[in-house]
């Protein structure tokens, strides 16, 4: 097999052979950001790499109770999109509640509340709003570990942890 498919995407991947460590593969996207990238047959993706703006883990307390709401109305785990929505509807409603005055007067509070944004904690991680109105948040790099998605390490942590599990030796 030299090649996976995924959401429409072709991607040239390098089998592991015994004693060779694990290729590092650019994968893009938080399109990876989904199970259905784990390859947990002949691990070709292990050790992929992609950035993406939220991980589906439960690290963070409020990242947590996210996830369990979500996933009680939903009866699936959340991903990027939803997460990015959340946030901008707690922000939203954050800052509308903040607000004491009525009419024109009100949508003025709320657009200076809104351009003043700094740091606001989300599910996403803390979010600001730049000049112009874009929004500041960092990105995550990600790997596929085996079979779960994670945050990246440093590289030297990560060839330790990999090589403590075999991680080059897996055919």
């Amino acid at each position: 097999l030299s090649h996976i498919r995924g959401r429409g995407l072709r991607i040239r991947v390098s089998p592991q052979g015994r004693g060779r460590p694990s290729p590092i593969q650019i994968l893009g996207d938080g399109t990876w950001n989904d199970r259905w990238a784990i390859d947990m047959g002949e691990y070709l993706t292990d050790n992929a790499l992609f950035v993406d703006g939220y991980l589906d883990d439960n690290a963070q307390r409020d990242r947590k109770r996210f996830r369990s709401r979500i996933y009680a109305h939903t009866s699936r785990r959340p991903d990027a999109f939803i997460a990015v929505a959340y946030d901008a509807a707690n922000l939203m409603a954050s800052r509308v509640n903040a607000i004491s005055q009525t009419g024109h007067d009100a949508r003025l509070a709320l657009a200076q509340a809104l351009s003043e944004t700094r740091e606001f904690p989300g599910v996403t991680g803390p979010i600001s709003l730049l000049e112009g109105g874009a929004v500041g948040r960092k990105a995550l790099m990600l790997t596929i570990d085996g079979e779960e998605i994670r945050a990246r390490r440093t590289e030297q942590e990560e060839a330790t942890l990999r090589q403590g599990r075999g991680g080059g030796d897996r055919n």
